[in-house]
């Protein structure tokens, strides 16, 4: 009889940034070769932010870091980004914050997380990262908050990706994405992009810069911006493959084209990809961004139905609509992110399809309450239960 072996836990007994007992102590202490195991925090209350005085966290071992019911803050204090992980290792985090990130010289990104390996966030917190350079041969990938870089694998869920700015002034370098900049594999589900900014030099994408591929499914994407000399997407810059479902966007910003969305042309030449169903895109009135949703010429567009776009860009089927989808404000209502819910009368109520497919909405509340789904990522619920 085989007896299966349990997975290794680690435990961090104190939030120093270095010694025994600590975090990157712990990290340290792990075998090159274990397979899997967690790292937990034996924390009190008062004490669960660590400071990263000397530097990044390396975390080259295939591990979960999980900071528990009361979360632990990793904070960089602007003296460098937060961590990175290695080429070929699986990490998960959960229930982390990752914050105080910053990047000032060189082009790679990722003031708050690099991701070279195949990362999973789980309730995690990016926020208040920063990439500002002063030299154009500085200007780098970018990725304030997450840069996941080629041949990386990254899974976001239940995450927060918040208030990461690459530049502050057009005079600045930093590069595309102010959350986040994907080169790779990118995975994002019932999770919110609030806040982020790139106001550089050339610098796209204030929420995300795709140019790899990327899967977008009950997301909201709000009050993001990309300013500085020709700033497009102030939502998404998609160079890549990008597809969109139930995910709602308002309040984004751009100082060129493609408030919510630019779509371009790959990097290395050949068409970019759009795909859309079930999503809502309410940039109502029209900024000096221009479109809500652009597409340049040669790029792929799909649209698959049940969008609902505030000006009719990007929109294409029948059953896709143009007008004001009377969203309400930001607010927690739920799943444990700021999320946008319908107003009482607004046309996203019972405008999706007809059992559609998807069962649950960004806070984890069931779709289809009315017989039919509800657009964007918040489902309205009978008697606000």
């Amino acid at each position: 009889m085989s007896t299966l072996a349990q997975a290794a836990t680690y435990t961090v007994t104190n939030s120093n940034d270095s010694g025994s007992g600590s975090l990157r102590d712990v990290l340290a202490s792990i075998p090159a070769g274990a397979g899997g195991g967690t790292i937990r925090f034996q924390l009190p209350a008062h004490n669960r932010t660590i400071w990263l005085t000397s530097g990044p966290l390396h975390i080259d071992r295939s591990i979960a870091i999980d900071g528990g019911i009361k979360g632990v803050i990793l904070h960089a204090n602007r003296l460098s980004h937060v961590l990175d992980v290695a080429v070929d290792k699986a990490v998960t985090l959960a229930r982390l914050t990752v914050t105080g990130g910053f990047i000032g010289s060189g082009k790679i990104g990722g003031a708050g997380i690099r991701n070279y390996g195949r990362l999973t966030l789980n309730r995690v917190e990016v926020r208040n990262n920063l990439i500002q350079t002063g030299n154009l041969m500085d200007q780098g990938a970018g990725g304030a908050g997450i840069l996941n870089a080629q041949g990386a694998w990254l899974s976001i869920s239940g995450s927060t990706i918040e208030d990461n700015a690459s530049g502050t002034q057009a005079t600045n370098h930093g590069g595309s994405g102010g959350g986040i900049y994907n080169a790779g594999s990118l995975m994002i589900q019932s999770s919110s992009l609030i806040n982020n900014s790139t106001s550089c030099y050339l610098c796209y994408g204030g929420a995300i810069a795709n140019t790899g591929t990327a899967t977008i499914l009950n997301a909201t994407i709000a009050n993001n911006s990309a300013q500085g000399f020709y700033g497009m997407g102030g939502g998404i810059h998609n160079s890549g493959s990008l597809s969109l479902a139930y995910s709602t966007f308002k309040g984004n910003d751009s100082v060129d084209t493609g408030n919510a969305i630019f779509s371009s042309t790959r990097g290395g030449g050949g068409p970019s990809q759009l795909t859309l169903t079930h999503t809502v895109i309410d940039q109502m009135p029209e900024s000096m961004g221009g479109p809500a949703c652009a597409v340049r010429s040669g790029a792929l567009l799909t649209d698959q139905g049940y969008n609902f776009v505030s000006d009719g860009t990007c929109i294409t089927a029948s059953t896709s609509q143009k007008g004001d989808p009377k969203l309400g404000m930001l607010s927690d209502t739920g799943g444990g992110m700021l999320t946008i819910t319908p107003q009482a009368d607004s046309p996203l109520i019972n405008g999706g399809q007809a059992n559609c497919q998807a069962k649950w909405d960004q806070r984890g509340k069931p779709r289809a309450v009315g017989g039919r789904c509800d657009i964007g990522a918040v489902e309205v619920q009978l008697f606000n239960q």
